[in-house]
């Protein structure tokens, strides 16, 4: 967390050393995130296995060392995010902790863990006590408000939200000249991007910001810093680099492609102020816990209807006019105003360039962002206003955020005593379903050959059956086809010889359809009613569609829940 900082030229900020203060400013912002790590290992041990995306994203982690990994996770059906930074950076920690799904979790709250680190001591070494404090309560406010789950999801769109925050004080610290903050912020940056693309609109104009001021200081900070940068560049963007020079077409090219044909709705930079504007009211959703989403749409209540009011841009604005009277002397606090304020504008613009729905789970990185305003605002104010105050006035001031960091820690390790994997109903429905595959497969050598009915669901879980039949080493592979291909492997992909058994797997209304094929024989099943149930509420859900009941309706709803279930089927060859 610390980075190295030449002696300061005249004119040029000078670090501040970190301290005792600070390393227990972030010991206590961190008690949360150690009190999940050991609920997480004492309850779940090995028997958590993970499904959907993050049981596809272990699958990849599984790959390192044994399969070319120059991707990052699988986004949509013809490509992936940029690059695989986050499985190389989360694997020894995944090895370490068990080499399983519940290694995944402690992952994310190590990397959660870090970037919070790096948040207080870049505060502390660049703005000094005041501002490490107010970023700390910030910290602890955003551990409070996530939900209880949050940290310890090695989901792509929630592992990057933090580091986002810890991505952009790193930025404003290379601006103060730390020597390697440049560097810095070019790795978390691109853990970032190559992680979930989203972020590459906030983040690159404030690397290339960040990376001028850099340049332009090269008198007084020399050019140090910017070569350790482009070194960082080179090492983090060869894998995706090498993909896209010798796989066709490779991932940037059908990146590309998706973004200049786009195959859903973007948006209005009206909605992308609404989007940012509902992080600065009052009742923001990182002060006070997250408000819900459109259950039709899944989006953010803000993204329609009328523009919030942002009252809590006018202190910011205030803060960045007295940043900018006091830059003479205090540079850091007017530089670090700029690097919070580019990727608020620049945000608006990405909101609004989004494709298709602005899921809510896209844009928790807000919720950082406007905490860290909110700190900087605290601090440059309170700056300007203590020497007018008693003398008793600091001391006064450090304590209140000392007990405002203590309490919302101690609130956060209650918060977060209950949490639990993520989708741990759904994953433990895969595992006994993986269970029954396994108990039934024939003996004999070859692969396991399995696909699905192309439902949703059953899309979703394949990635945890493959997971677990290869925790039990059954090799299992699918039917060749170019999405599956780029998200599975081409290990992955059956090319001849013996198999094992044909699999299908399917769910819901879909399970009658698989059965009535020629030869097809039922081998597991897992649902919250058993067969005999679910077949009546099939009958009932289509007497109700006959007679015309509204699809919202209470029967047809509750006909649908008891419908849900996942099945796997032996199929012969012919009906493959």
């Amino acid at each position: 967390m610390t980075t190295a900082v030449e002696p300061a030229a005249p004119g040029r900020p000078a670090a501040e050393p970190i301290g005792r203060a600070t390393w227990i400013l972030v010991a206590i912002a961190l008690v949360p995130l150690v009190v999940a790590t050991v609920r997480l290992l004492t309850s779940l041990g090995s028997g958590f296995h993970a499904t959907g995306d993050n049981a596809l994203n272990e699958l990849v982690m599984r790959d390192i060392g044994s399969h070319a990994v120059l991707t990052g996770p699988f986004s949509r059906g013809s490509w992936s995010h940029p690059g695989p930074l986050f499985f190389y950076v989360s694997w020894p920690v995944y090895r370490l902790a068990g080499a399983n799904s519940t290694a995944m979790l402690i992952d994310a709250l190590v990397i959660n863990g870090l970037a919070i680190g790096v948040m207080i001591t870049m505060a502390k070494r660049w703005g000094g006590l005041l501002l490490a404090g107010t970023v700390a309560v910030a910290c602890g406010a955003l551990v409070v408000t996530l939900p209880s789950g949050f940290l310890a999801n090695p989901w792509n769109p929630y592992v990057t939200v933090l580091p986002f925050g810890a991505f952009v004080l790193a930025a404003w610290a290379a601006t103060c000249g730390d020597r390697l903050g440049l560097a810095l912020a070019v790795f978390i940056g691109s853990f970032c991007v190559q992680d979930h693309i989203g972020y590459a609109p906030i983040v690159l104009p404030l690397l290339v910001w960040c990376a001028w001021r850099v340049f332009r200081d090269r008198r007084s900070n020399g050019l140090t810093g910017l070569w350790w940068a482009i070194a960082t560049a080179a090492v983090v963007w060869f894998p995706p680099v090498l993909d896209q020079l010798t796989r066709h077409p490779g991932n940037f090219h059908a990146i590309g492609s998706y973004f200049t044909h786009p195959d859903g709705p973007k948006h209005t930079i009206e909605q992308g102020l609404r989007i940012v504007a509902a992080q600065f009211t009052m009742h923001a959703d990182w002060l006070r816990g997250f408000g819900g989403a459109n259950p039709y749409t899944a989006e953010p209540f803000s993204a329609a209807g009328a523009l919030p009011v942002p009252l809590l841009l006018l202190p910011f604005g205030a803060a960045l006019v007295t940043a900018f009277v006091t830059r003479a002397r205090r540079r850091v606090d007017f530089l670090l105003g700029i690097a919070l304020l580019i990727p608020l504008v620049f945000g608006v613009g990405a909101v609004a360039q989004t494709i298709g729905a602005l899921y809510e789970y896209r844009l928790r990185w807000v919720w950082v962002l406007a905490a860290l305003t909110v700190a900087f605002t605290v601090a440059v104010l309170a700056r300007a206003v203590m020497p007018r105050l008693p003398r008793p006035s600091a001391r006064i001031a450090g304590g209140g955020l000392l007990v405002g960091v203590l309490t919302l820690s101690a609130v956060a390790c209650v918060h977060i005593a209950s949490i639990e994997p993520p989708i741990h109903h759904r994953a433990d429905q895969v595992r006994d379903l993986s269970d029954q595959v396994i108990r039934n497969l024939p003996s004999g050598r070859g692969d396991v050959v399995i696909k699905t009915d192309t439902s949703f669901l059953a899309n979703a879980d394949l990635p945890g059956v493959i997971l677990n039949l290869e925790r039990a080493s059954i090799p299992v592979r699918q039917r060749y086809d170019y999405p599956t291909q780029l998200i599975y492997g081409k290990h992955r992909i059956h090319r001849g010889g013996p198999i094992r058994a044909r699999l299908i797997l399917t769910s819901d209304t879909v399970i009658e359809t698989v059965a009535s094929l020629p030869g097809a024989r039922r081998i597991a099943y897992v649902g919250d009613f058993n067969p005999r149930q679910r077949a009546a509420a099939v009958q009932r859900l289509a007497a109700l569609q006959a007679a015309g009941a509204k699809p919202f309706s209470p029967a047809v709803l509750d006909a649908k829940r008891r419908i849900n279930a996942l099945a796997v089927f032996f199929v012969p060859a012919t009906s493959f």
